[in-house]
């Protein structure tokens, strides 16, 4: 499969269309739709099927998109990147430890698919390549938190969409919502946005109990946490994206200068 001839946008779009992979597991708190589905029918309720005590579910919080516009994160140190690299790497080991016990979903399967994604991203656009792709967590902190890395229209910046639902048990908010768009420059490996730090340093392959590999990226975000992403998919919108969250998106990449066809050409997709 040869998906990528050029570092145009039209090249990027057909590899969006052209190298989509095969649904991997789906994690527990995101929609299930079937691949041929369109992400915006049968959008999923905002109220979660796990119950309170006294029997009422628990609503999800979906803030309004906050799209950062200020100056980049700092460079890493070489402290930070001794951290980051520390511990992502035992954020990955128990990742797959704990999800070997069921305790939390499994990473996500790094495809054929998208090993030929990668090799031809590589090749073409390798500024941007190691970072491109919806990326999601191990969900241990109550909801997913998605990573989406959208091409923008210069060739060494990137999009970086975060989401993640909130969660309230009556009137507490348990998990804080995320719902951030911002634009990133990648300089030397470094990928830098007002709201996320990572390197293609710390970007590596681990071997799951079933024999699959996993692709998994360290980030460090806004407030210095580190999270180890693995890689599910090409970019796509988050799980349960609402009309009202998509033209929110639209906006802002618009804002960001990234481009609308590239959301256009994966919003129709469902990826997961």
């Amino acid at each position: 499969m040869n998906c990528l001839k050029s570092v145009s946008i039209s090249a990027l779009l057909l590899i969006c269309q052209a190298c989509q992979p095969a649904p991997t597991s789906t994690p527990a708190d995101s929609v299930p739709p079937d691949a041929s589905e369109s992400i915006d029918s049968d959008l999923p309720s905002l109220i979660d099927a796990a119950a309170n005590p006294d029997g009422t579910p628990d609503p999800l919080i979906s803030p309004s998109l906050t799209v950062a516009t200020g100056e980049p994160l700092p460079a890493l140190s070489r402290d930070e990147l001794t951290t980051l690299t520390s511990e992502g790497t035992t954020l990955a080991r128990s990742w797959v430890d704990l999800a070997g016990l069921g305790k939390v979903i499994m990473p996500p399967t790094f495809t054929e698919a998208l090993q030929t994604y990668r090799r031809e991203a590589l090749t073409n656009v390798p500024i941007i390549a190691p970072f491109l792709g919806t990326w999601h967590d191990d969900g241990s902190i109550s909801r997913v938190y998605y990573l989406s890395i959208f091409p923008a229209r210069a060739a060494e910046q990137v999009c970086v969409l975060e989401y993640r639902a909130g969660q309230q048990v009556v009137e507490e908010i348990v998990t804080d919502p995320i719902f951030t768009l911002s634009l990133a420059t990648v300089t030397e490996g470094e990928l830098r946005s007002p709201t996320v730090r990572t390197t293609q340093a710390t970007a590596r392959q681990v071997e799951l109990h079933t024999g699959d590999k996993a692709a998994l990226l360290d980030v460090f975000n806004a407030d210095n946490g580190v999270y180890s992403f693995g890689l599910q998919g090409l970019p796509a919108l988050p799980p349960g994206t609402t009309p009202t969250m998509k033209e929110e998106i639209s906006q802002g990449l618009d804002t960001l200068g990234c481009t609308r066809e590239i959301l256009t050409a994966v919003a129709n997709e469902a990826l997961f």
